[in-house]
């Protein structure tokens, strides 16, 4: 992705956000600046003692986090962050050794997408056995639809001689077509046939 301030500016939810987030867009207001070509981090000073910890995943999304108690997303800190990137990346120190924080958000970032992605593959396996198994179907009433009219055409009385290997070969016949039910059904015929 190419990040520029204007697409940066235009991710705040509202005007204040990216004009705060401009603001921050400094980095005497931040602490350990770091970067690798997946995420960007830094610790940017709070209202009282303390740090936001602040995070980017940029090949995810991109995707956001910040410890601030911030109802906008993205907060001011992540605009403040990216802004710091994009004006002044050679405020970040390169690497791959993530603090924890960071690591542990990506690892479950990851792990969530590979959770994602093995549901989306069984629901494709999902669809592909349905899809198989309407297709026996449709050929399975076709071949039922075959059988019934030559049964008409012979006339009823005619399935009256026929042996029990005649209605079970089709009925099973049924079953390996996934029409189960219709294959009880065909079953049942030669005793309905008796008794009436």
């Amino acid at each position: 992705m190419k990040w520029s301030a204007e697409y940066i500016l235009s991710l705040a939810p509202t005007p204040s956000t990216a004009k705060r987030g401009e603001a921050l867009s400094t980095t005497r207001k931040w602490r350990q600046l770091g970067g690798s070509p997946r995420a960007i981090w830094g610790m940017c000073q709070s209202s009282g003692k303390g740090y936001y910890h602040t995070q980017v995943d940029l090949q995810g999304g991109p995707a956001y986090k910040c410890t601030c108690p911030s109802r906008q997303f993205p907060c001011k800190h992540v605009i403040g962050l990216l802004l710091i990137y994009v004006q002044q990346s050679e405020a970040f120190y390169v690497t791959e050794d993530y603090p924890d924080w960071v690591r542990q958000w990506l690892e479950g970032r990851q792990e969530k997408a590979e959770s994602s992605e093995k549901a989306a593959e069984k629901a494709a396996a999902k669809a592909k056995t349905r899809d198989k198994r309407m297709i026996q179907m449709a050929g399975g009433l076709e071949d039922l639809e075959t059988w019934l009219t030559d049964l008409l055409r012979q006339g009823m009385a005619e399935t009256e001689k026929q042996d029990p290997p005649f209605w079970n070969d089709f009925a099973s016949r049924m079953v390996d077509m996934r029409l189960g039910g219709v294959g009880r059904r065909i079953r049942e015929l030669p005793a309905m046939q008796r008794s009436q």
